[in-house]
């Protein structure tokens, strides 16, 4: 709304963002200096941010959460990059011996198992994302907080699968807790849930 692009937070964003979504007087102005010693306004300057395009969602070897696992960049929202999950079809091994499913330790469970219940250990094949199961992780400026919703669900911050208050930039620079709900409308402390980028 015309209101809202006067407040605060639009007059104080990074570089990065610019666009007709902020007034002009709040976009960054570049100035290249000239040889007289003085500068000019660079209309056309501009800063595109270059985020890393992969990471895993890890858990602990025994944890059932469906959001584990690889996930893609896939655009900026609130000046931060949302990240999609790797479809089963994209295996991309990690670096540190798991593979891109999430899970630590030798003992595969399946990512499609519920929070609270499901089928034992699995091939990883099976783990990741399925046209039924997608989910998304991305940053929640009206509660400041990273959140992990499936696709369908994406910008909607009341229905969430995991979430953690922290205002960084990326999900991998989060230094608190993760919490995850426990399918009864609360949420549970998981201290092994973290992000890991993985090489690009």
């Amino acid at each position: 709304s015309p209101s809202a692009l006067g407040a605060a937070q639009f007059a104080c964003l990074p570089e990065w963002h610019g666009g007709a979504t902020i007034l002009a007087s709040a976009r960054a102005a570049w100035q290249v200096a000239e040889p007289t010693g003085g500068f000019h306004v660079a209309k056309d300057m501009a800063v595109s941010m270059i985020a890393p395009q992969s990471f895993l969602m890890k858990a602990g070897r025994m944890a059932r959460h469906p959001f584990v696992g690889a996930f893609d960049y896939a655009g900026l929202l609130s000046s931060r990059p949302f990240f999609l999950q790797r479809m089963k079809d994209q295996p991309k091994q990690d670096t540190d011996g798991t593979d891109s499913v999430g899970f630590e330790g030798e003992e595969m469970v399946s990512a499609r198992s519920s929070f609270l219940g499901g089928p034992g250990p699995v091939s990883d094949k099976n783990s990741r994302a399925t046209k039924e199961q997608r989910f998304v992780i991305w940053y929640a400026e009206e509660l400041e907080q990273w959140v992990v919703t499936e696709d369908f669900r994406f910008l909607d911050f009341v229905t969430v699968d995991a979430k953690v208050t922290d205002t960084c930039w990326f999900p991998w620079e989060v230094d608190q807790d993760w919490e995850v709900s426990d399918g009864m409308g609360g949420f549970c402390p998981d201290p092994n849930l973290h992000a890991q980028l993985l090489p690009d």
